[in-house]
């Protein structure tokens, strides 16, 4: 088992709340509904999401009291849209792509695996529904069938460039490392993401290479982004430097808060290269029974640089065997030349 706390402080919160109506695409996050929402459900679905998002203020004018509206969050105004363009088809596969994408932004993880499994039913071989669906079982701890939806949208003809952030990710939640660096760097290459180049420090760290953890997350440690202090951190808590990473905390966060956390920081050292990827960029923190030990999935995971990585890689070749094997040789039968 898992236990997941929240970053103290330090993620950002949304005024978004879950619709019930999405959930009748998920009576169950890993199985999808036989019949689809009705036109009018959907249509009340987006009418319940501007209600939610926009009432108090719509109260407030009642009382001719200038307001300042406030935007919605990240993510609510493509829902509304796609909701919308649902209302008028439920079975349009593009507007359940968008639906289940803006899920993913107000972090509704089931309803976006809900929209996406009704995509994927109207459309098995979309790459977009593929990827859609893969970021959504990153956020549910599900890395292994994660990469493989990321291998099959890759085969599908889904670009690589795309996927490799949150591919990344998903290489890092099974230990893989030097994959996820690999990805990582690819997304870099095209176009700077910060949490993207944050995802890449702690894989530095993971790996033990501070010097590299530091330069990468060096432009971002400025006085008013306090998630990139937060990384820093959880980096040096994983590089074994808690006291430091402890102090970080007591200095971006209130007492009670930064007390609460320091027993977590003070343990990232022990923890797996997955479980330690899980804690820094989810909050995700193991049992205390289960500190250093993976699941069986990720344990059993056996990518393309696992092996090499855990054995010290071609320099530990005084393991292979080698040389004529010991005892006895059987004498070679000998071969008779067939008739003519």
């Amino acid at each position: 088992m898992i236990q997941s706390i929240s970053l103290l402080g330090w993620q950002r919160s949304t005024a978004y709340t879950p619709v019930e109506h999405m959930k009748t695409f998920v009576t169950d996050p890993l199985r999808y509904p036989l019949r689809s929402p009705s036109r009018r459900s959907l249509a009340c679905g987006v009418a319940l999401i501007a209600a939610l998002t926009y009432g108090h203020t719509v109260q407030a004018q009642s009382y001719s009291r200038e307001v300042v509206q406030p935007l919605p969050p990240q993510g609510v105004t493509e829902l509304n849209s796609a909701l919308r363009r649902l209302a008028s088809n439920s079975q349009n596969v593009s507007a359940l792509i968008d639906a289940g994408d803006a899920c993913l932004k107000v972090g509704d993880i089931d309803a976006a695996i809900g929209f996406f499994g009704r995509a994927e039913e109207l459309s098995p071989r979309n790459p977009r529904i593929k990827t859609g669906l893969a970021a959504a079982y990153i956020r549910k701890q599900r890395p292994i069938d994660a990469l493989r939806l990321y291998d099959e949208a890759e085969r599908a003809g889904a670009p690589a460039l795309v996927m490799a952030g949150d591919r990344g990710l998903a290489y890092d939640l099974v230990g893989d490392t030097a994959s996820a660096r690999q990805q990582y760097t690819i997304a870099l290459s095209a176009a700077e993401n910060a949490e993207i180049r944050q995802r890449l420090a702690i894989n530095h760290a993971i790996a033990g290479d501070r010097q590299s953890f530091e330069a990468v997350l060096s432009p971002l440690l400025t006085p008013e982004n306090l998630t990139a202090f937060r990384v820093r951190a959880f980096g040096l808590a994983i590089l074994g430097d808690d006291a430091e990473a402890i102090g970080i905390a007591e200095q971006v966060m209130p007492g009670a808060q930064s007390s609460q956390l320091a027993p977590y920081l003070r343990y990232m050292q022990q923890l797996t290269s997955a479980q330690q990827a899980a804690a820094a960029n989810f909050g995700v923190f193991p049992q205390v029974a289960q500190i250093g030990q993976d699941r069986p999935r990720i344990a059993n995971y056996d990518g393309p640089d696992i092996k090499q990585q855990s054995s010290g890689g071609a320099g530990d070749d005084r393991l292979t065997p080698a040389g004529r094997p010991l005892g006895p040789v059987a004498a070679p039968k000998p071969v008779q030349a067939e008739a003519a």
